[in-house]
């Protein structure tokens, strides 16, 4: 039985990962968009708006490349890969 996720990841800067967005949305800062990006097992990566000043676009990306020639330079903006793995299991009989 799985537990929780734990994730590991990588952060560029002023970065965007195009063509690989499947869902969009407004959040309160970069952990509450990797929170969504967890909870929906499609998500392999990120792009959130980091210079919003209250909530911050997050897009969720199925591709976790860092191919040069997919990204674009946009200010205010940071690209997030996830790497996931399984932490742990509970078991309740005795």
């Amino acid at each position: 039985t799985e537990f929780c996720y734990e994730s590991q990841g990588s952060i560029l800067y002023n970065q965007v990962l195009i063509g690989h967005t499947y869902k969009s949305f407004l959040t309160r800062g970069i952990l509450n968009c990797g929170q969504k990006c967890l909870a929906d097992t499609q998500c392999a990566s990120y792009n959130y708006q980091t210079s919003a000043i209250k909530d911050g676009i997050c897009e969720l990306n199925e591709n976790r490349t860092e191919r040069k020639e997919l990204f674009e330079e946009r200010r205010g903006f940071a690209f997030v890969r996830l790497r996931r793995k399984t932490v742990g299991s509970l078991d309740f009989s005795e």
